[in-house]
C-alpha cells in the first residue's frame, strides 16, 4: 500500500486528531474502550467529511450532510466493538488510498458498518475452533 499518496487535508487528519489508537488497532490489534474509541472514529469522520465539502457542488453539500449524520449514527448503534473495526480504522487513517471520491469513501464505510458481528464473538468463535 502506498500511504504517501495522501492528500494535504490527509495530512492534516494525521497531525490535528489523535491517530495512535486508530494505528495500534491496524498494527497490533491493540483495543481502547470502546466508547473512547467510538468518539475518536466520530470525530476523524466528520473532519474526512467536512474536508471534502469545498470539492463538491453545493447541489450535493446537503446529500453530504445526510450520509454524515447517517455514517455517525451507524457508529453510535454498536454498542461493542464491530468485526470489522481494522478496516474501518483504515478507511478512516487512509480515506485514499482505496477510494478516489467522497461517495465511493462513504459507501465503503457504510459496508464495514453494515457488519453486526461483535470482535468479541469473533474472537470467541476462534478459541472454539480448535
Amino acid at each position: 500500500m502506498n500511504r504517501g499518496m495522501l492528500g494535504e487535508s490527509d495530512l492534516n487528519a494525521s497531525t490535528t486528531l489523535d491517530t495512535v489508537p486508530l494505528v495500534n488497532i491496524i498494527t497490533n490489534q491493540q483495543f481502547v474502550d470502546w466508547n473512547t474509541l467510538k468518539n475518536l472514529l466520530k470525530l476523524h469522520i466528520v473532519h474526512i467529511l467536512d474536508s471534502h465539502q469545498q470539492s463538491i457542488t453545493s447541489n450535493e453539500l446537503p446529500d453530504l450532510e445526510v450520509q454524515k449524520d447517517h455514517l455517525l449514527e451507524s457508529i453510535d448503534e454498536k454498542t461493542e466493538i464491530p468485526f470489522t473495526i481494522q478496516r474501518i480504522c483504515e478507511l478512516i487513517l487512509y480515506p485514499n488510498e482505496h477510494y478516489k471520491s467522497i461517495w465511493k469513501w462513504i459507501r465503503g464505510m457504510e459496508k464495514v458498518l453494515l457488519v453486526t458481528i461483535p470482535l468479541t464473538e469473533e474472537l470467541d468463535g476462534k478459541s472454539n475452533a480448535v
